[in-house]
C-alpha cells in the first residue's frame, strides 16, 4: 500500500475514534442526567411516605365534594407522568435490583389509587367533566350510582 493510502486510512479512522467519543460523551451526560432524575425522584416519594402526606390531603375523610377543577387537573397531570417515572427508573442504572423492583410496584400501587380515588371523586360529583373514566370505571360508576 502507499503511503497516501495508509495516511488517509487513518484520517478516517482517527475521525470515526472522534465521532464515537463525542457520542460517548454525549450518552454519558444523558444518562447522568436521567440518573439524577430517578434520583431526585426516589428522594421526593421517599420524603413523602415519610412524613405520611398522601396526594389526596393529610386528612382522613376528604370532602369529594369541594374537589377543585384545579385539584383534579393536577392530579390528571401526575397520572400522565407515572409511565414517564416509570421509563425512567426502568432504563436508569440502580444497582440495587430490589429496590428498583419495589420503586415501580409503589408506582403502580399509586396509579391504581389515583384510579380509584378518581372514581371515588366522580361518584361524589357527577357533573364534573374533567375526570375521564375508562369503560370498567363507568360501570363501577354506574353499579354505585343506582344502588
Amino acid at each position: 500500500m502507499s503511503k497516501d493510502a495508509l495516511e488517509t486510512m487513518y484520517k478516517v479512522m482517527k475521525e470515526s475514534m472522534d465521532e464515537m467519543n463525542e457520542d460517548l460523551e454525549y450518552w454519558a451526560k444523558k444518562m447522568e442526567a436521567e440518573k439524577e432524575i430517578a434520583e431526585a425522584l426516589s428522594d421526593y416519594l421517599k420524603e413523602l411516605n415519610e412524613s405520611g402526606i398522601d396526594m389526596w390531603g393529610t386528612e382522613e375523610s376528604v370532602d369529594l365534594t369541594k374537589i377543585t377543577n384545579t385539584q383534579i387537573e393536577a392530579i390528571n397531570k401526575f397520572e400522565k407522568q407515572i409511565p414517564l417515572i416509570g421509563r425512567t427508573i426502568k432504563g436508569a442504572s440502580i444497582s440495587d435490583k430490589e429496590k428498583k423492583k419495589k420503586f415501580l410496584n409503589n408506582l403502580k400501587v399509586i396509579k391504581k389509587g389515583i384510579k380509584n380515588n378518581k372514581l371515588e371523586i366522580k361518584i361524589a360529583n357527577p357533573n364534573i367533566s374533567t375526570i375521564k373514566l375508562t369503560p370498567s370505571q363507568k360501570l363501577k360508576y354506574l353499579r354505585r350510582k343506582n344502588r
